[in-house]
């Protein structure tokens, strides 16, 4: 499994988690082209991207949520609080791209397992997320 921190910090925040098989985002709080060129650089093509995972609301989290989806088609997974709190900034999204989780159940997108679980931190009910693949966990 590979991580790839693509931007972090109060600027924007974006990260890069996947397996040859299936390829993820963590958080999309740049332009969509930032997040564009940063997938560039490291070589991943956008279209290939499986999913975008929310870990709250703030707007270095999610700036190019919206664009990214009805850009490239891609799934949006948050938890039920935080995509109420994030539905409008990011604007209309195709219904199916609209994946909401309740709690912090884990969930499969390809073949990597996603286990939510709760963070400190001041947003409506922000998360972290472990990775699984091959009976592994990553941070």
């Amino acid at each position: 499994m590979e991580f790839c921190s693509i931007y972090s910090g109060s600027s924007g925040n974006c990260l890069y988690v996947g397996t040859e098989r299936t390829k993820l985002l963590v958080d999309a709080g740049l332009t969509g082209k930032k997040v564009q060129e940063g997938l560039k650089e490291i070589g991943i093509d956008p279209t290939e991207i499986k999913g975008i995972l929310i870990t709250h609301e703030h707007d270095d989290h999610i700036k190019a949520v919206g664009i990214l989806s009805r850009r490239f088609n891609i799934p949006i997974y948050a938890n039920t609080n935080t995509w109420n709190a994030i539905y409008k900034a990011i604007g209309e999204v195709k219904l199916h791209n609209i994946k909401v989780f309740e709690g912090y159940e884990g969930f499969e997108i390809g073949d990597i397992f996603i286990k939510p679980f709760k963070i400190p931190h001041d947003a409506v009910d922000p998360v972290g997320y472990s990775f699984y693949h091959k009976n592994k966990k990553y941070p």
